[in-house]
């Protein structure tokens, strides 16, 4: 068991893990807003301000700031995914009252400066070619979008080099008040610290959050969840100056929510995550038709995509690709055996146990478990639902999941083939 406590200040949700036998403190800041949640503004947004909170605030440029961060002994990230985005410092435990100042300042005393924007514009517009020239990070986007359309989560999170040339700095000064000062941002703490210490510096260092563009967000998300309902089944194929092929294969899945997502943890395991995996052992190991085969899921508050991909030789293309068809509809056709389930099983508790080492691990879990629950859930509960699931309840979420009358497929495919044939 461990010490875990939770707070509310400042309309905040905070939790603090102690783990008094580490040297580091992870400070994670979760804010519920990600490129679902664009509507009204610029594609592309969200990622952007979550570029330009690194830039300077009112009293430190870019470079103050990384000097400051780093001259502490510690280093700063960042993301922005579908439905949340992520400050994370992490440091020398010492240096917590630096860290979770530089966090409150970084993402509400930012200055966005007109002359800042147009050089992050031109940052992202080489991240956005860097991915458009990265078949194996290009074709997640073309997966979301075979299977999500024009929905908020069939768009690329980067948005698109015209849709990021319009933002403006009253654009990030609206999101920033409308997403970033609305109770539901979540702060997770994790490393050789007090509890204590982190409740008295973010009551003397975080603004009071204003629940004034609750009711607009809850209604906003409500519409936007029921537009998801309904996903889109295509077979986008992207032509480009490569040699290899990559091919997406998507099926929606349940919420994060769900009682069944354990089950499909396992799933995925047995058909995809690991070298002694359906996929591998027969795609790989007995076809040689590919070096690189996996799946994976990801998980939202409504909905959920799980996909299998690979990289493929171009030239035995379409026999790979009816191979992991019938591999997909082996879970079917084939369930899992006694043998399969256990092994799987075995491996998901491991590696639920071997992920919460660090504390940059325990801040990720602390922080989940607000962001979804509003609650800290022990470790332990991970693996006892775990431990609960049956290979019956794994041969029925394979059935519910590998349907492919509701499945989408996107393939990045060298220039040269004959477009006829694949």
């Amino acid at each position: 068991m461990k010490d875990f406590f939770k707070k509310k200040i400042n309309e905040f949700s905070v939790g603090v893990v102690e783990l008094p036998y580490l040297e580091s403190v992870t400070v994670g800041i979760l804010i519920p807003v990600g490129s679902r949640n664009e509507a009204g503004y610029p594609a592309g947004i969200a990622h952007f301000l979550e570029h330009m909170i690194f830039k300077g605030t009112s009293s430190l440029n870019c470079h103050e700031l990384a000097k400051k961060v780093e001259g502490a002994g510690c280093s700063s990230d960042a993301y922005t995914s579908e439905d949340q985005t992520v400050l994370e410092l992490v440091g020398p435990y010492d240096q917590l009252e630096v860290i979770l100042k530089t966090c409150a300042d970084m993402l509400w005393d930012s200055t966005f400066l007109p002359q800042d924007i147009e050089s992050e514009s031109s940052v992202i517009e080489e991240e956005i070619q860097g991915y458009l020239e990265t078949p194996s990070e290009h074709i997640f986007e073309l997966a979301s979008q075979s299977l999500w359309g024009d929905s908020p989560l069939g768009l690329p999170i980067t948005g698109t080099v015209e849709s990021i040339k319009k933002i403006t700095q009253d654009d990030l000064f609206s999101f920033q008040n409308k997403y970033y000062k609305t109770p539901g941002i979540v702060i997770a703490v994790a490393g050789n610290i007090k509890h204590q210490e982190v409740y008295d510096l973010i009551s003397k260092y975080y603004p009071t959050l204003s629940d004034e563009n609750q009711a607009e967000l809850s209604t906003q998300n409500a519409i936007t969840s029921e537009n998801l309902v309904t996903t889109k089944t295509e077979y986008i194929k992207h032509y480009s100056e490569i040699e290899q092929c990559h091919l997406c294969i998507n099926f929606p899945t349940f919420s994060t929510f769900s009682p069944k997502k354990s089950a499909l943890q396992i799933m995925s395991i047995i058909l995809g995550e690991t070298m002694s995996s359906r996929l591998f052992q027969q795609i790989r190991e007995k076809h040689g038709l590919c070096y690189s085969i996996d799946s994976d899921y990801t998980l939202f508050d409504d909905t959920g995509i799980f996909q299998v991909y690979a990289a493929l030789d171009h030239n035995r293309f379409n026999e790979a690709e009816e191979k992991i068809h019938q591999v997909i509809q082996s879970m079917h056709l084939s369930p899992p055996s006694e043998e399969e389930f256990l092994a799987a099983q075995r491996f998901a508790i491991a590696q639920h146990r071997i992920s919460l080492e660090g504390s940059g691990a325990h801040m990720e879990w602390v922080g989940a478990s607000l962001l979804k629950s509003d609650t800290i859930k022990q470790p332990s509960e991970g693996i006892d639902k775990l431990k609960a699931i049956t290979l019956d309840d794994v041969i029925q979420v394979a059935k519910e999941i590998l349907d492919e009358t509701k499945m989408a497929k996107a393939a990045i495919l060298p220039q040269t083939l004959d477009k006829e044939v694949i």
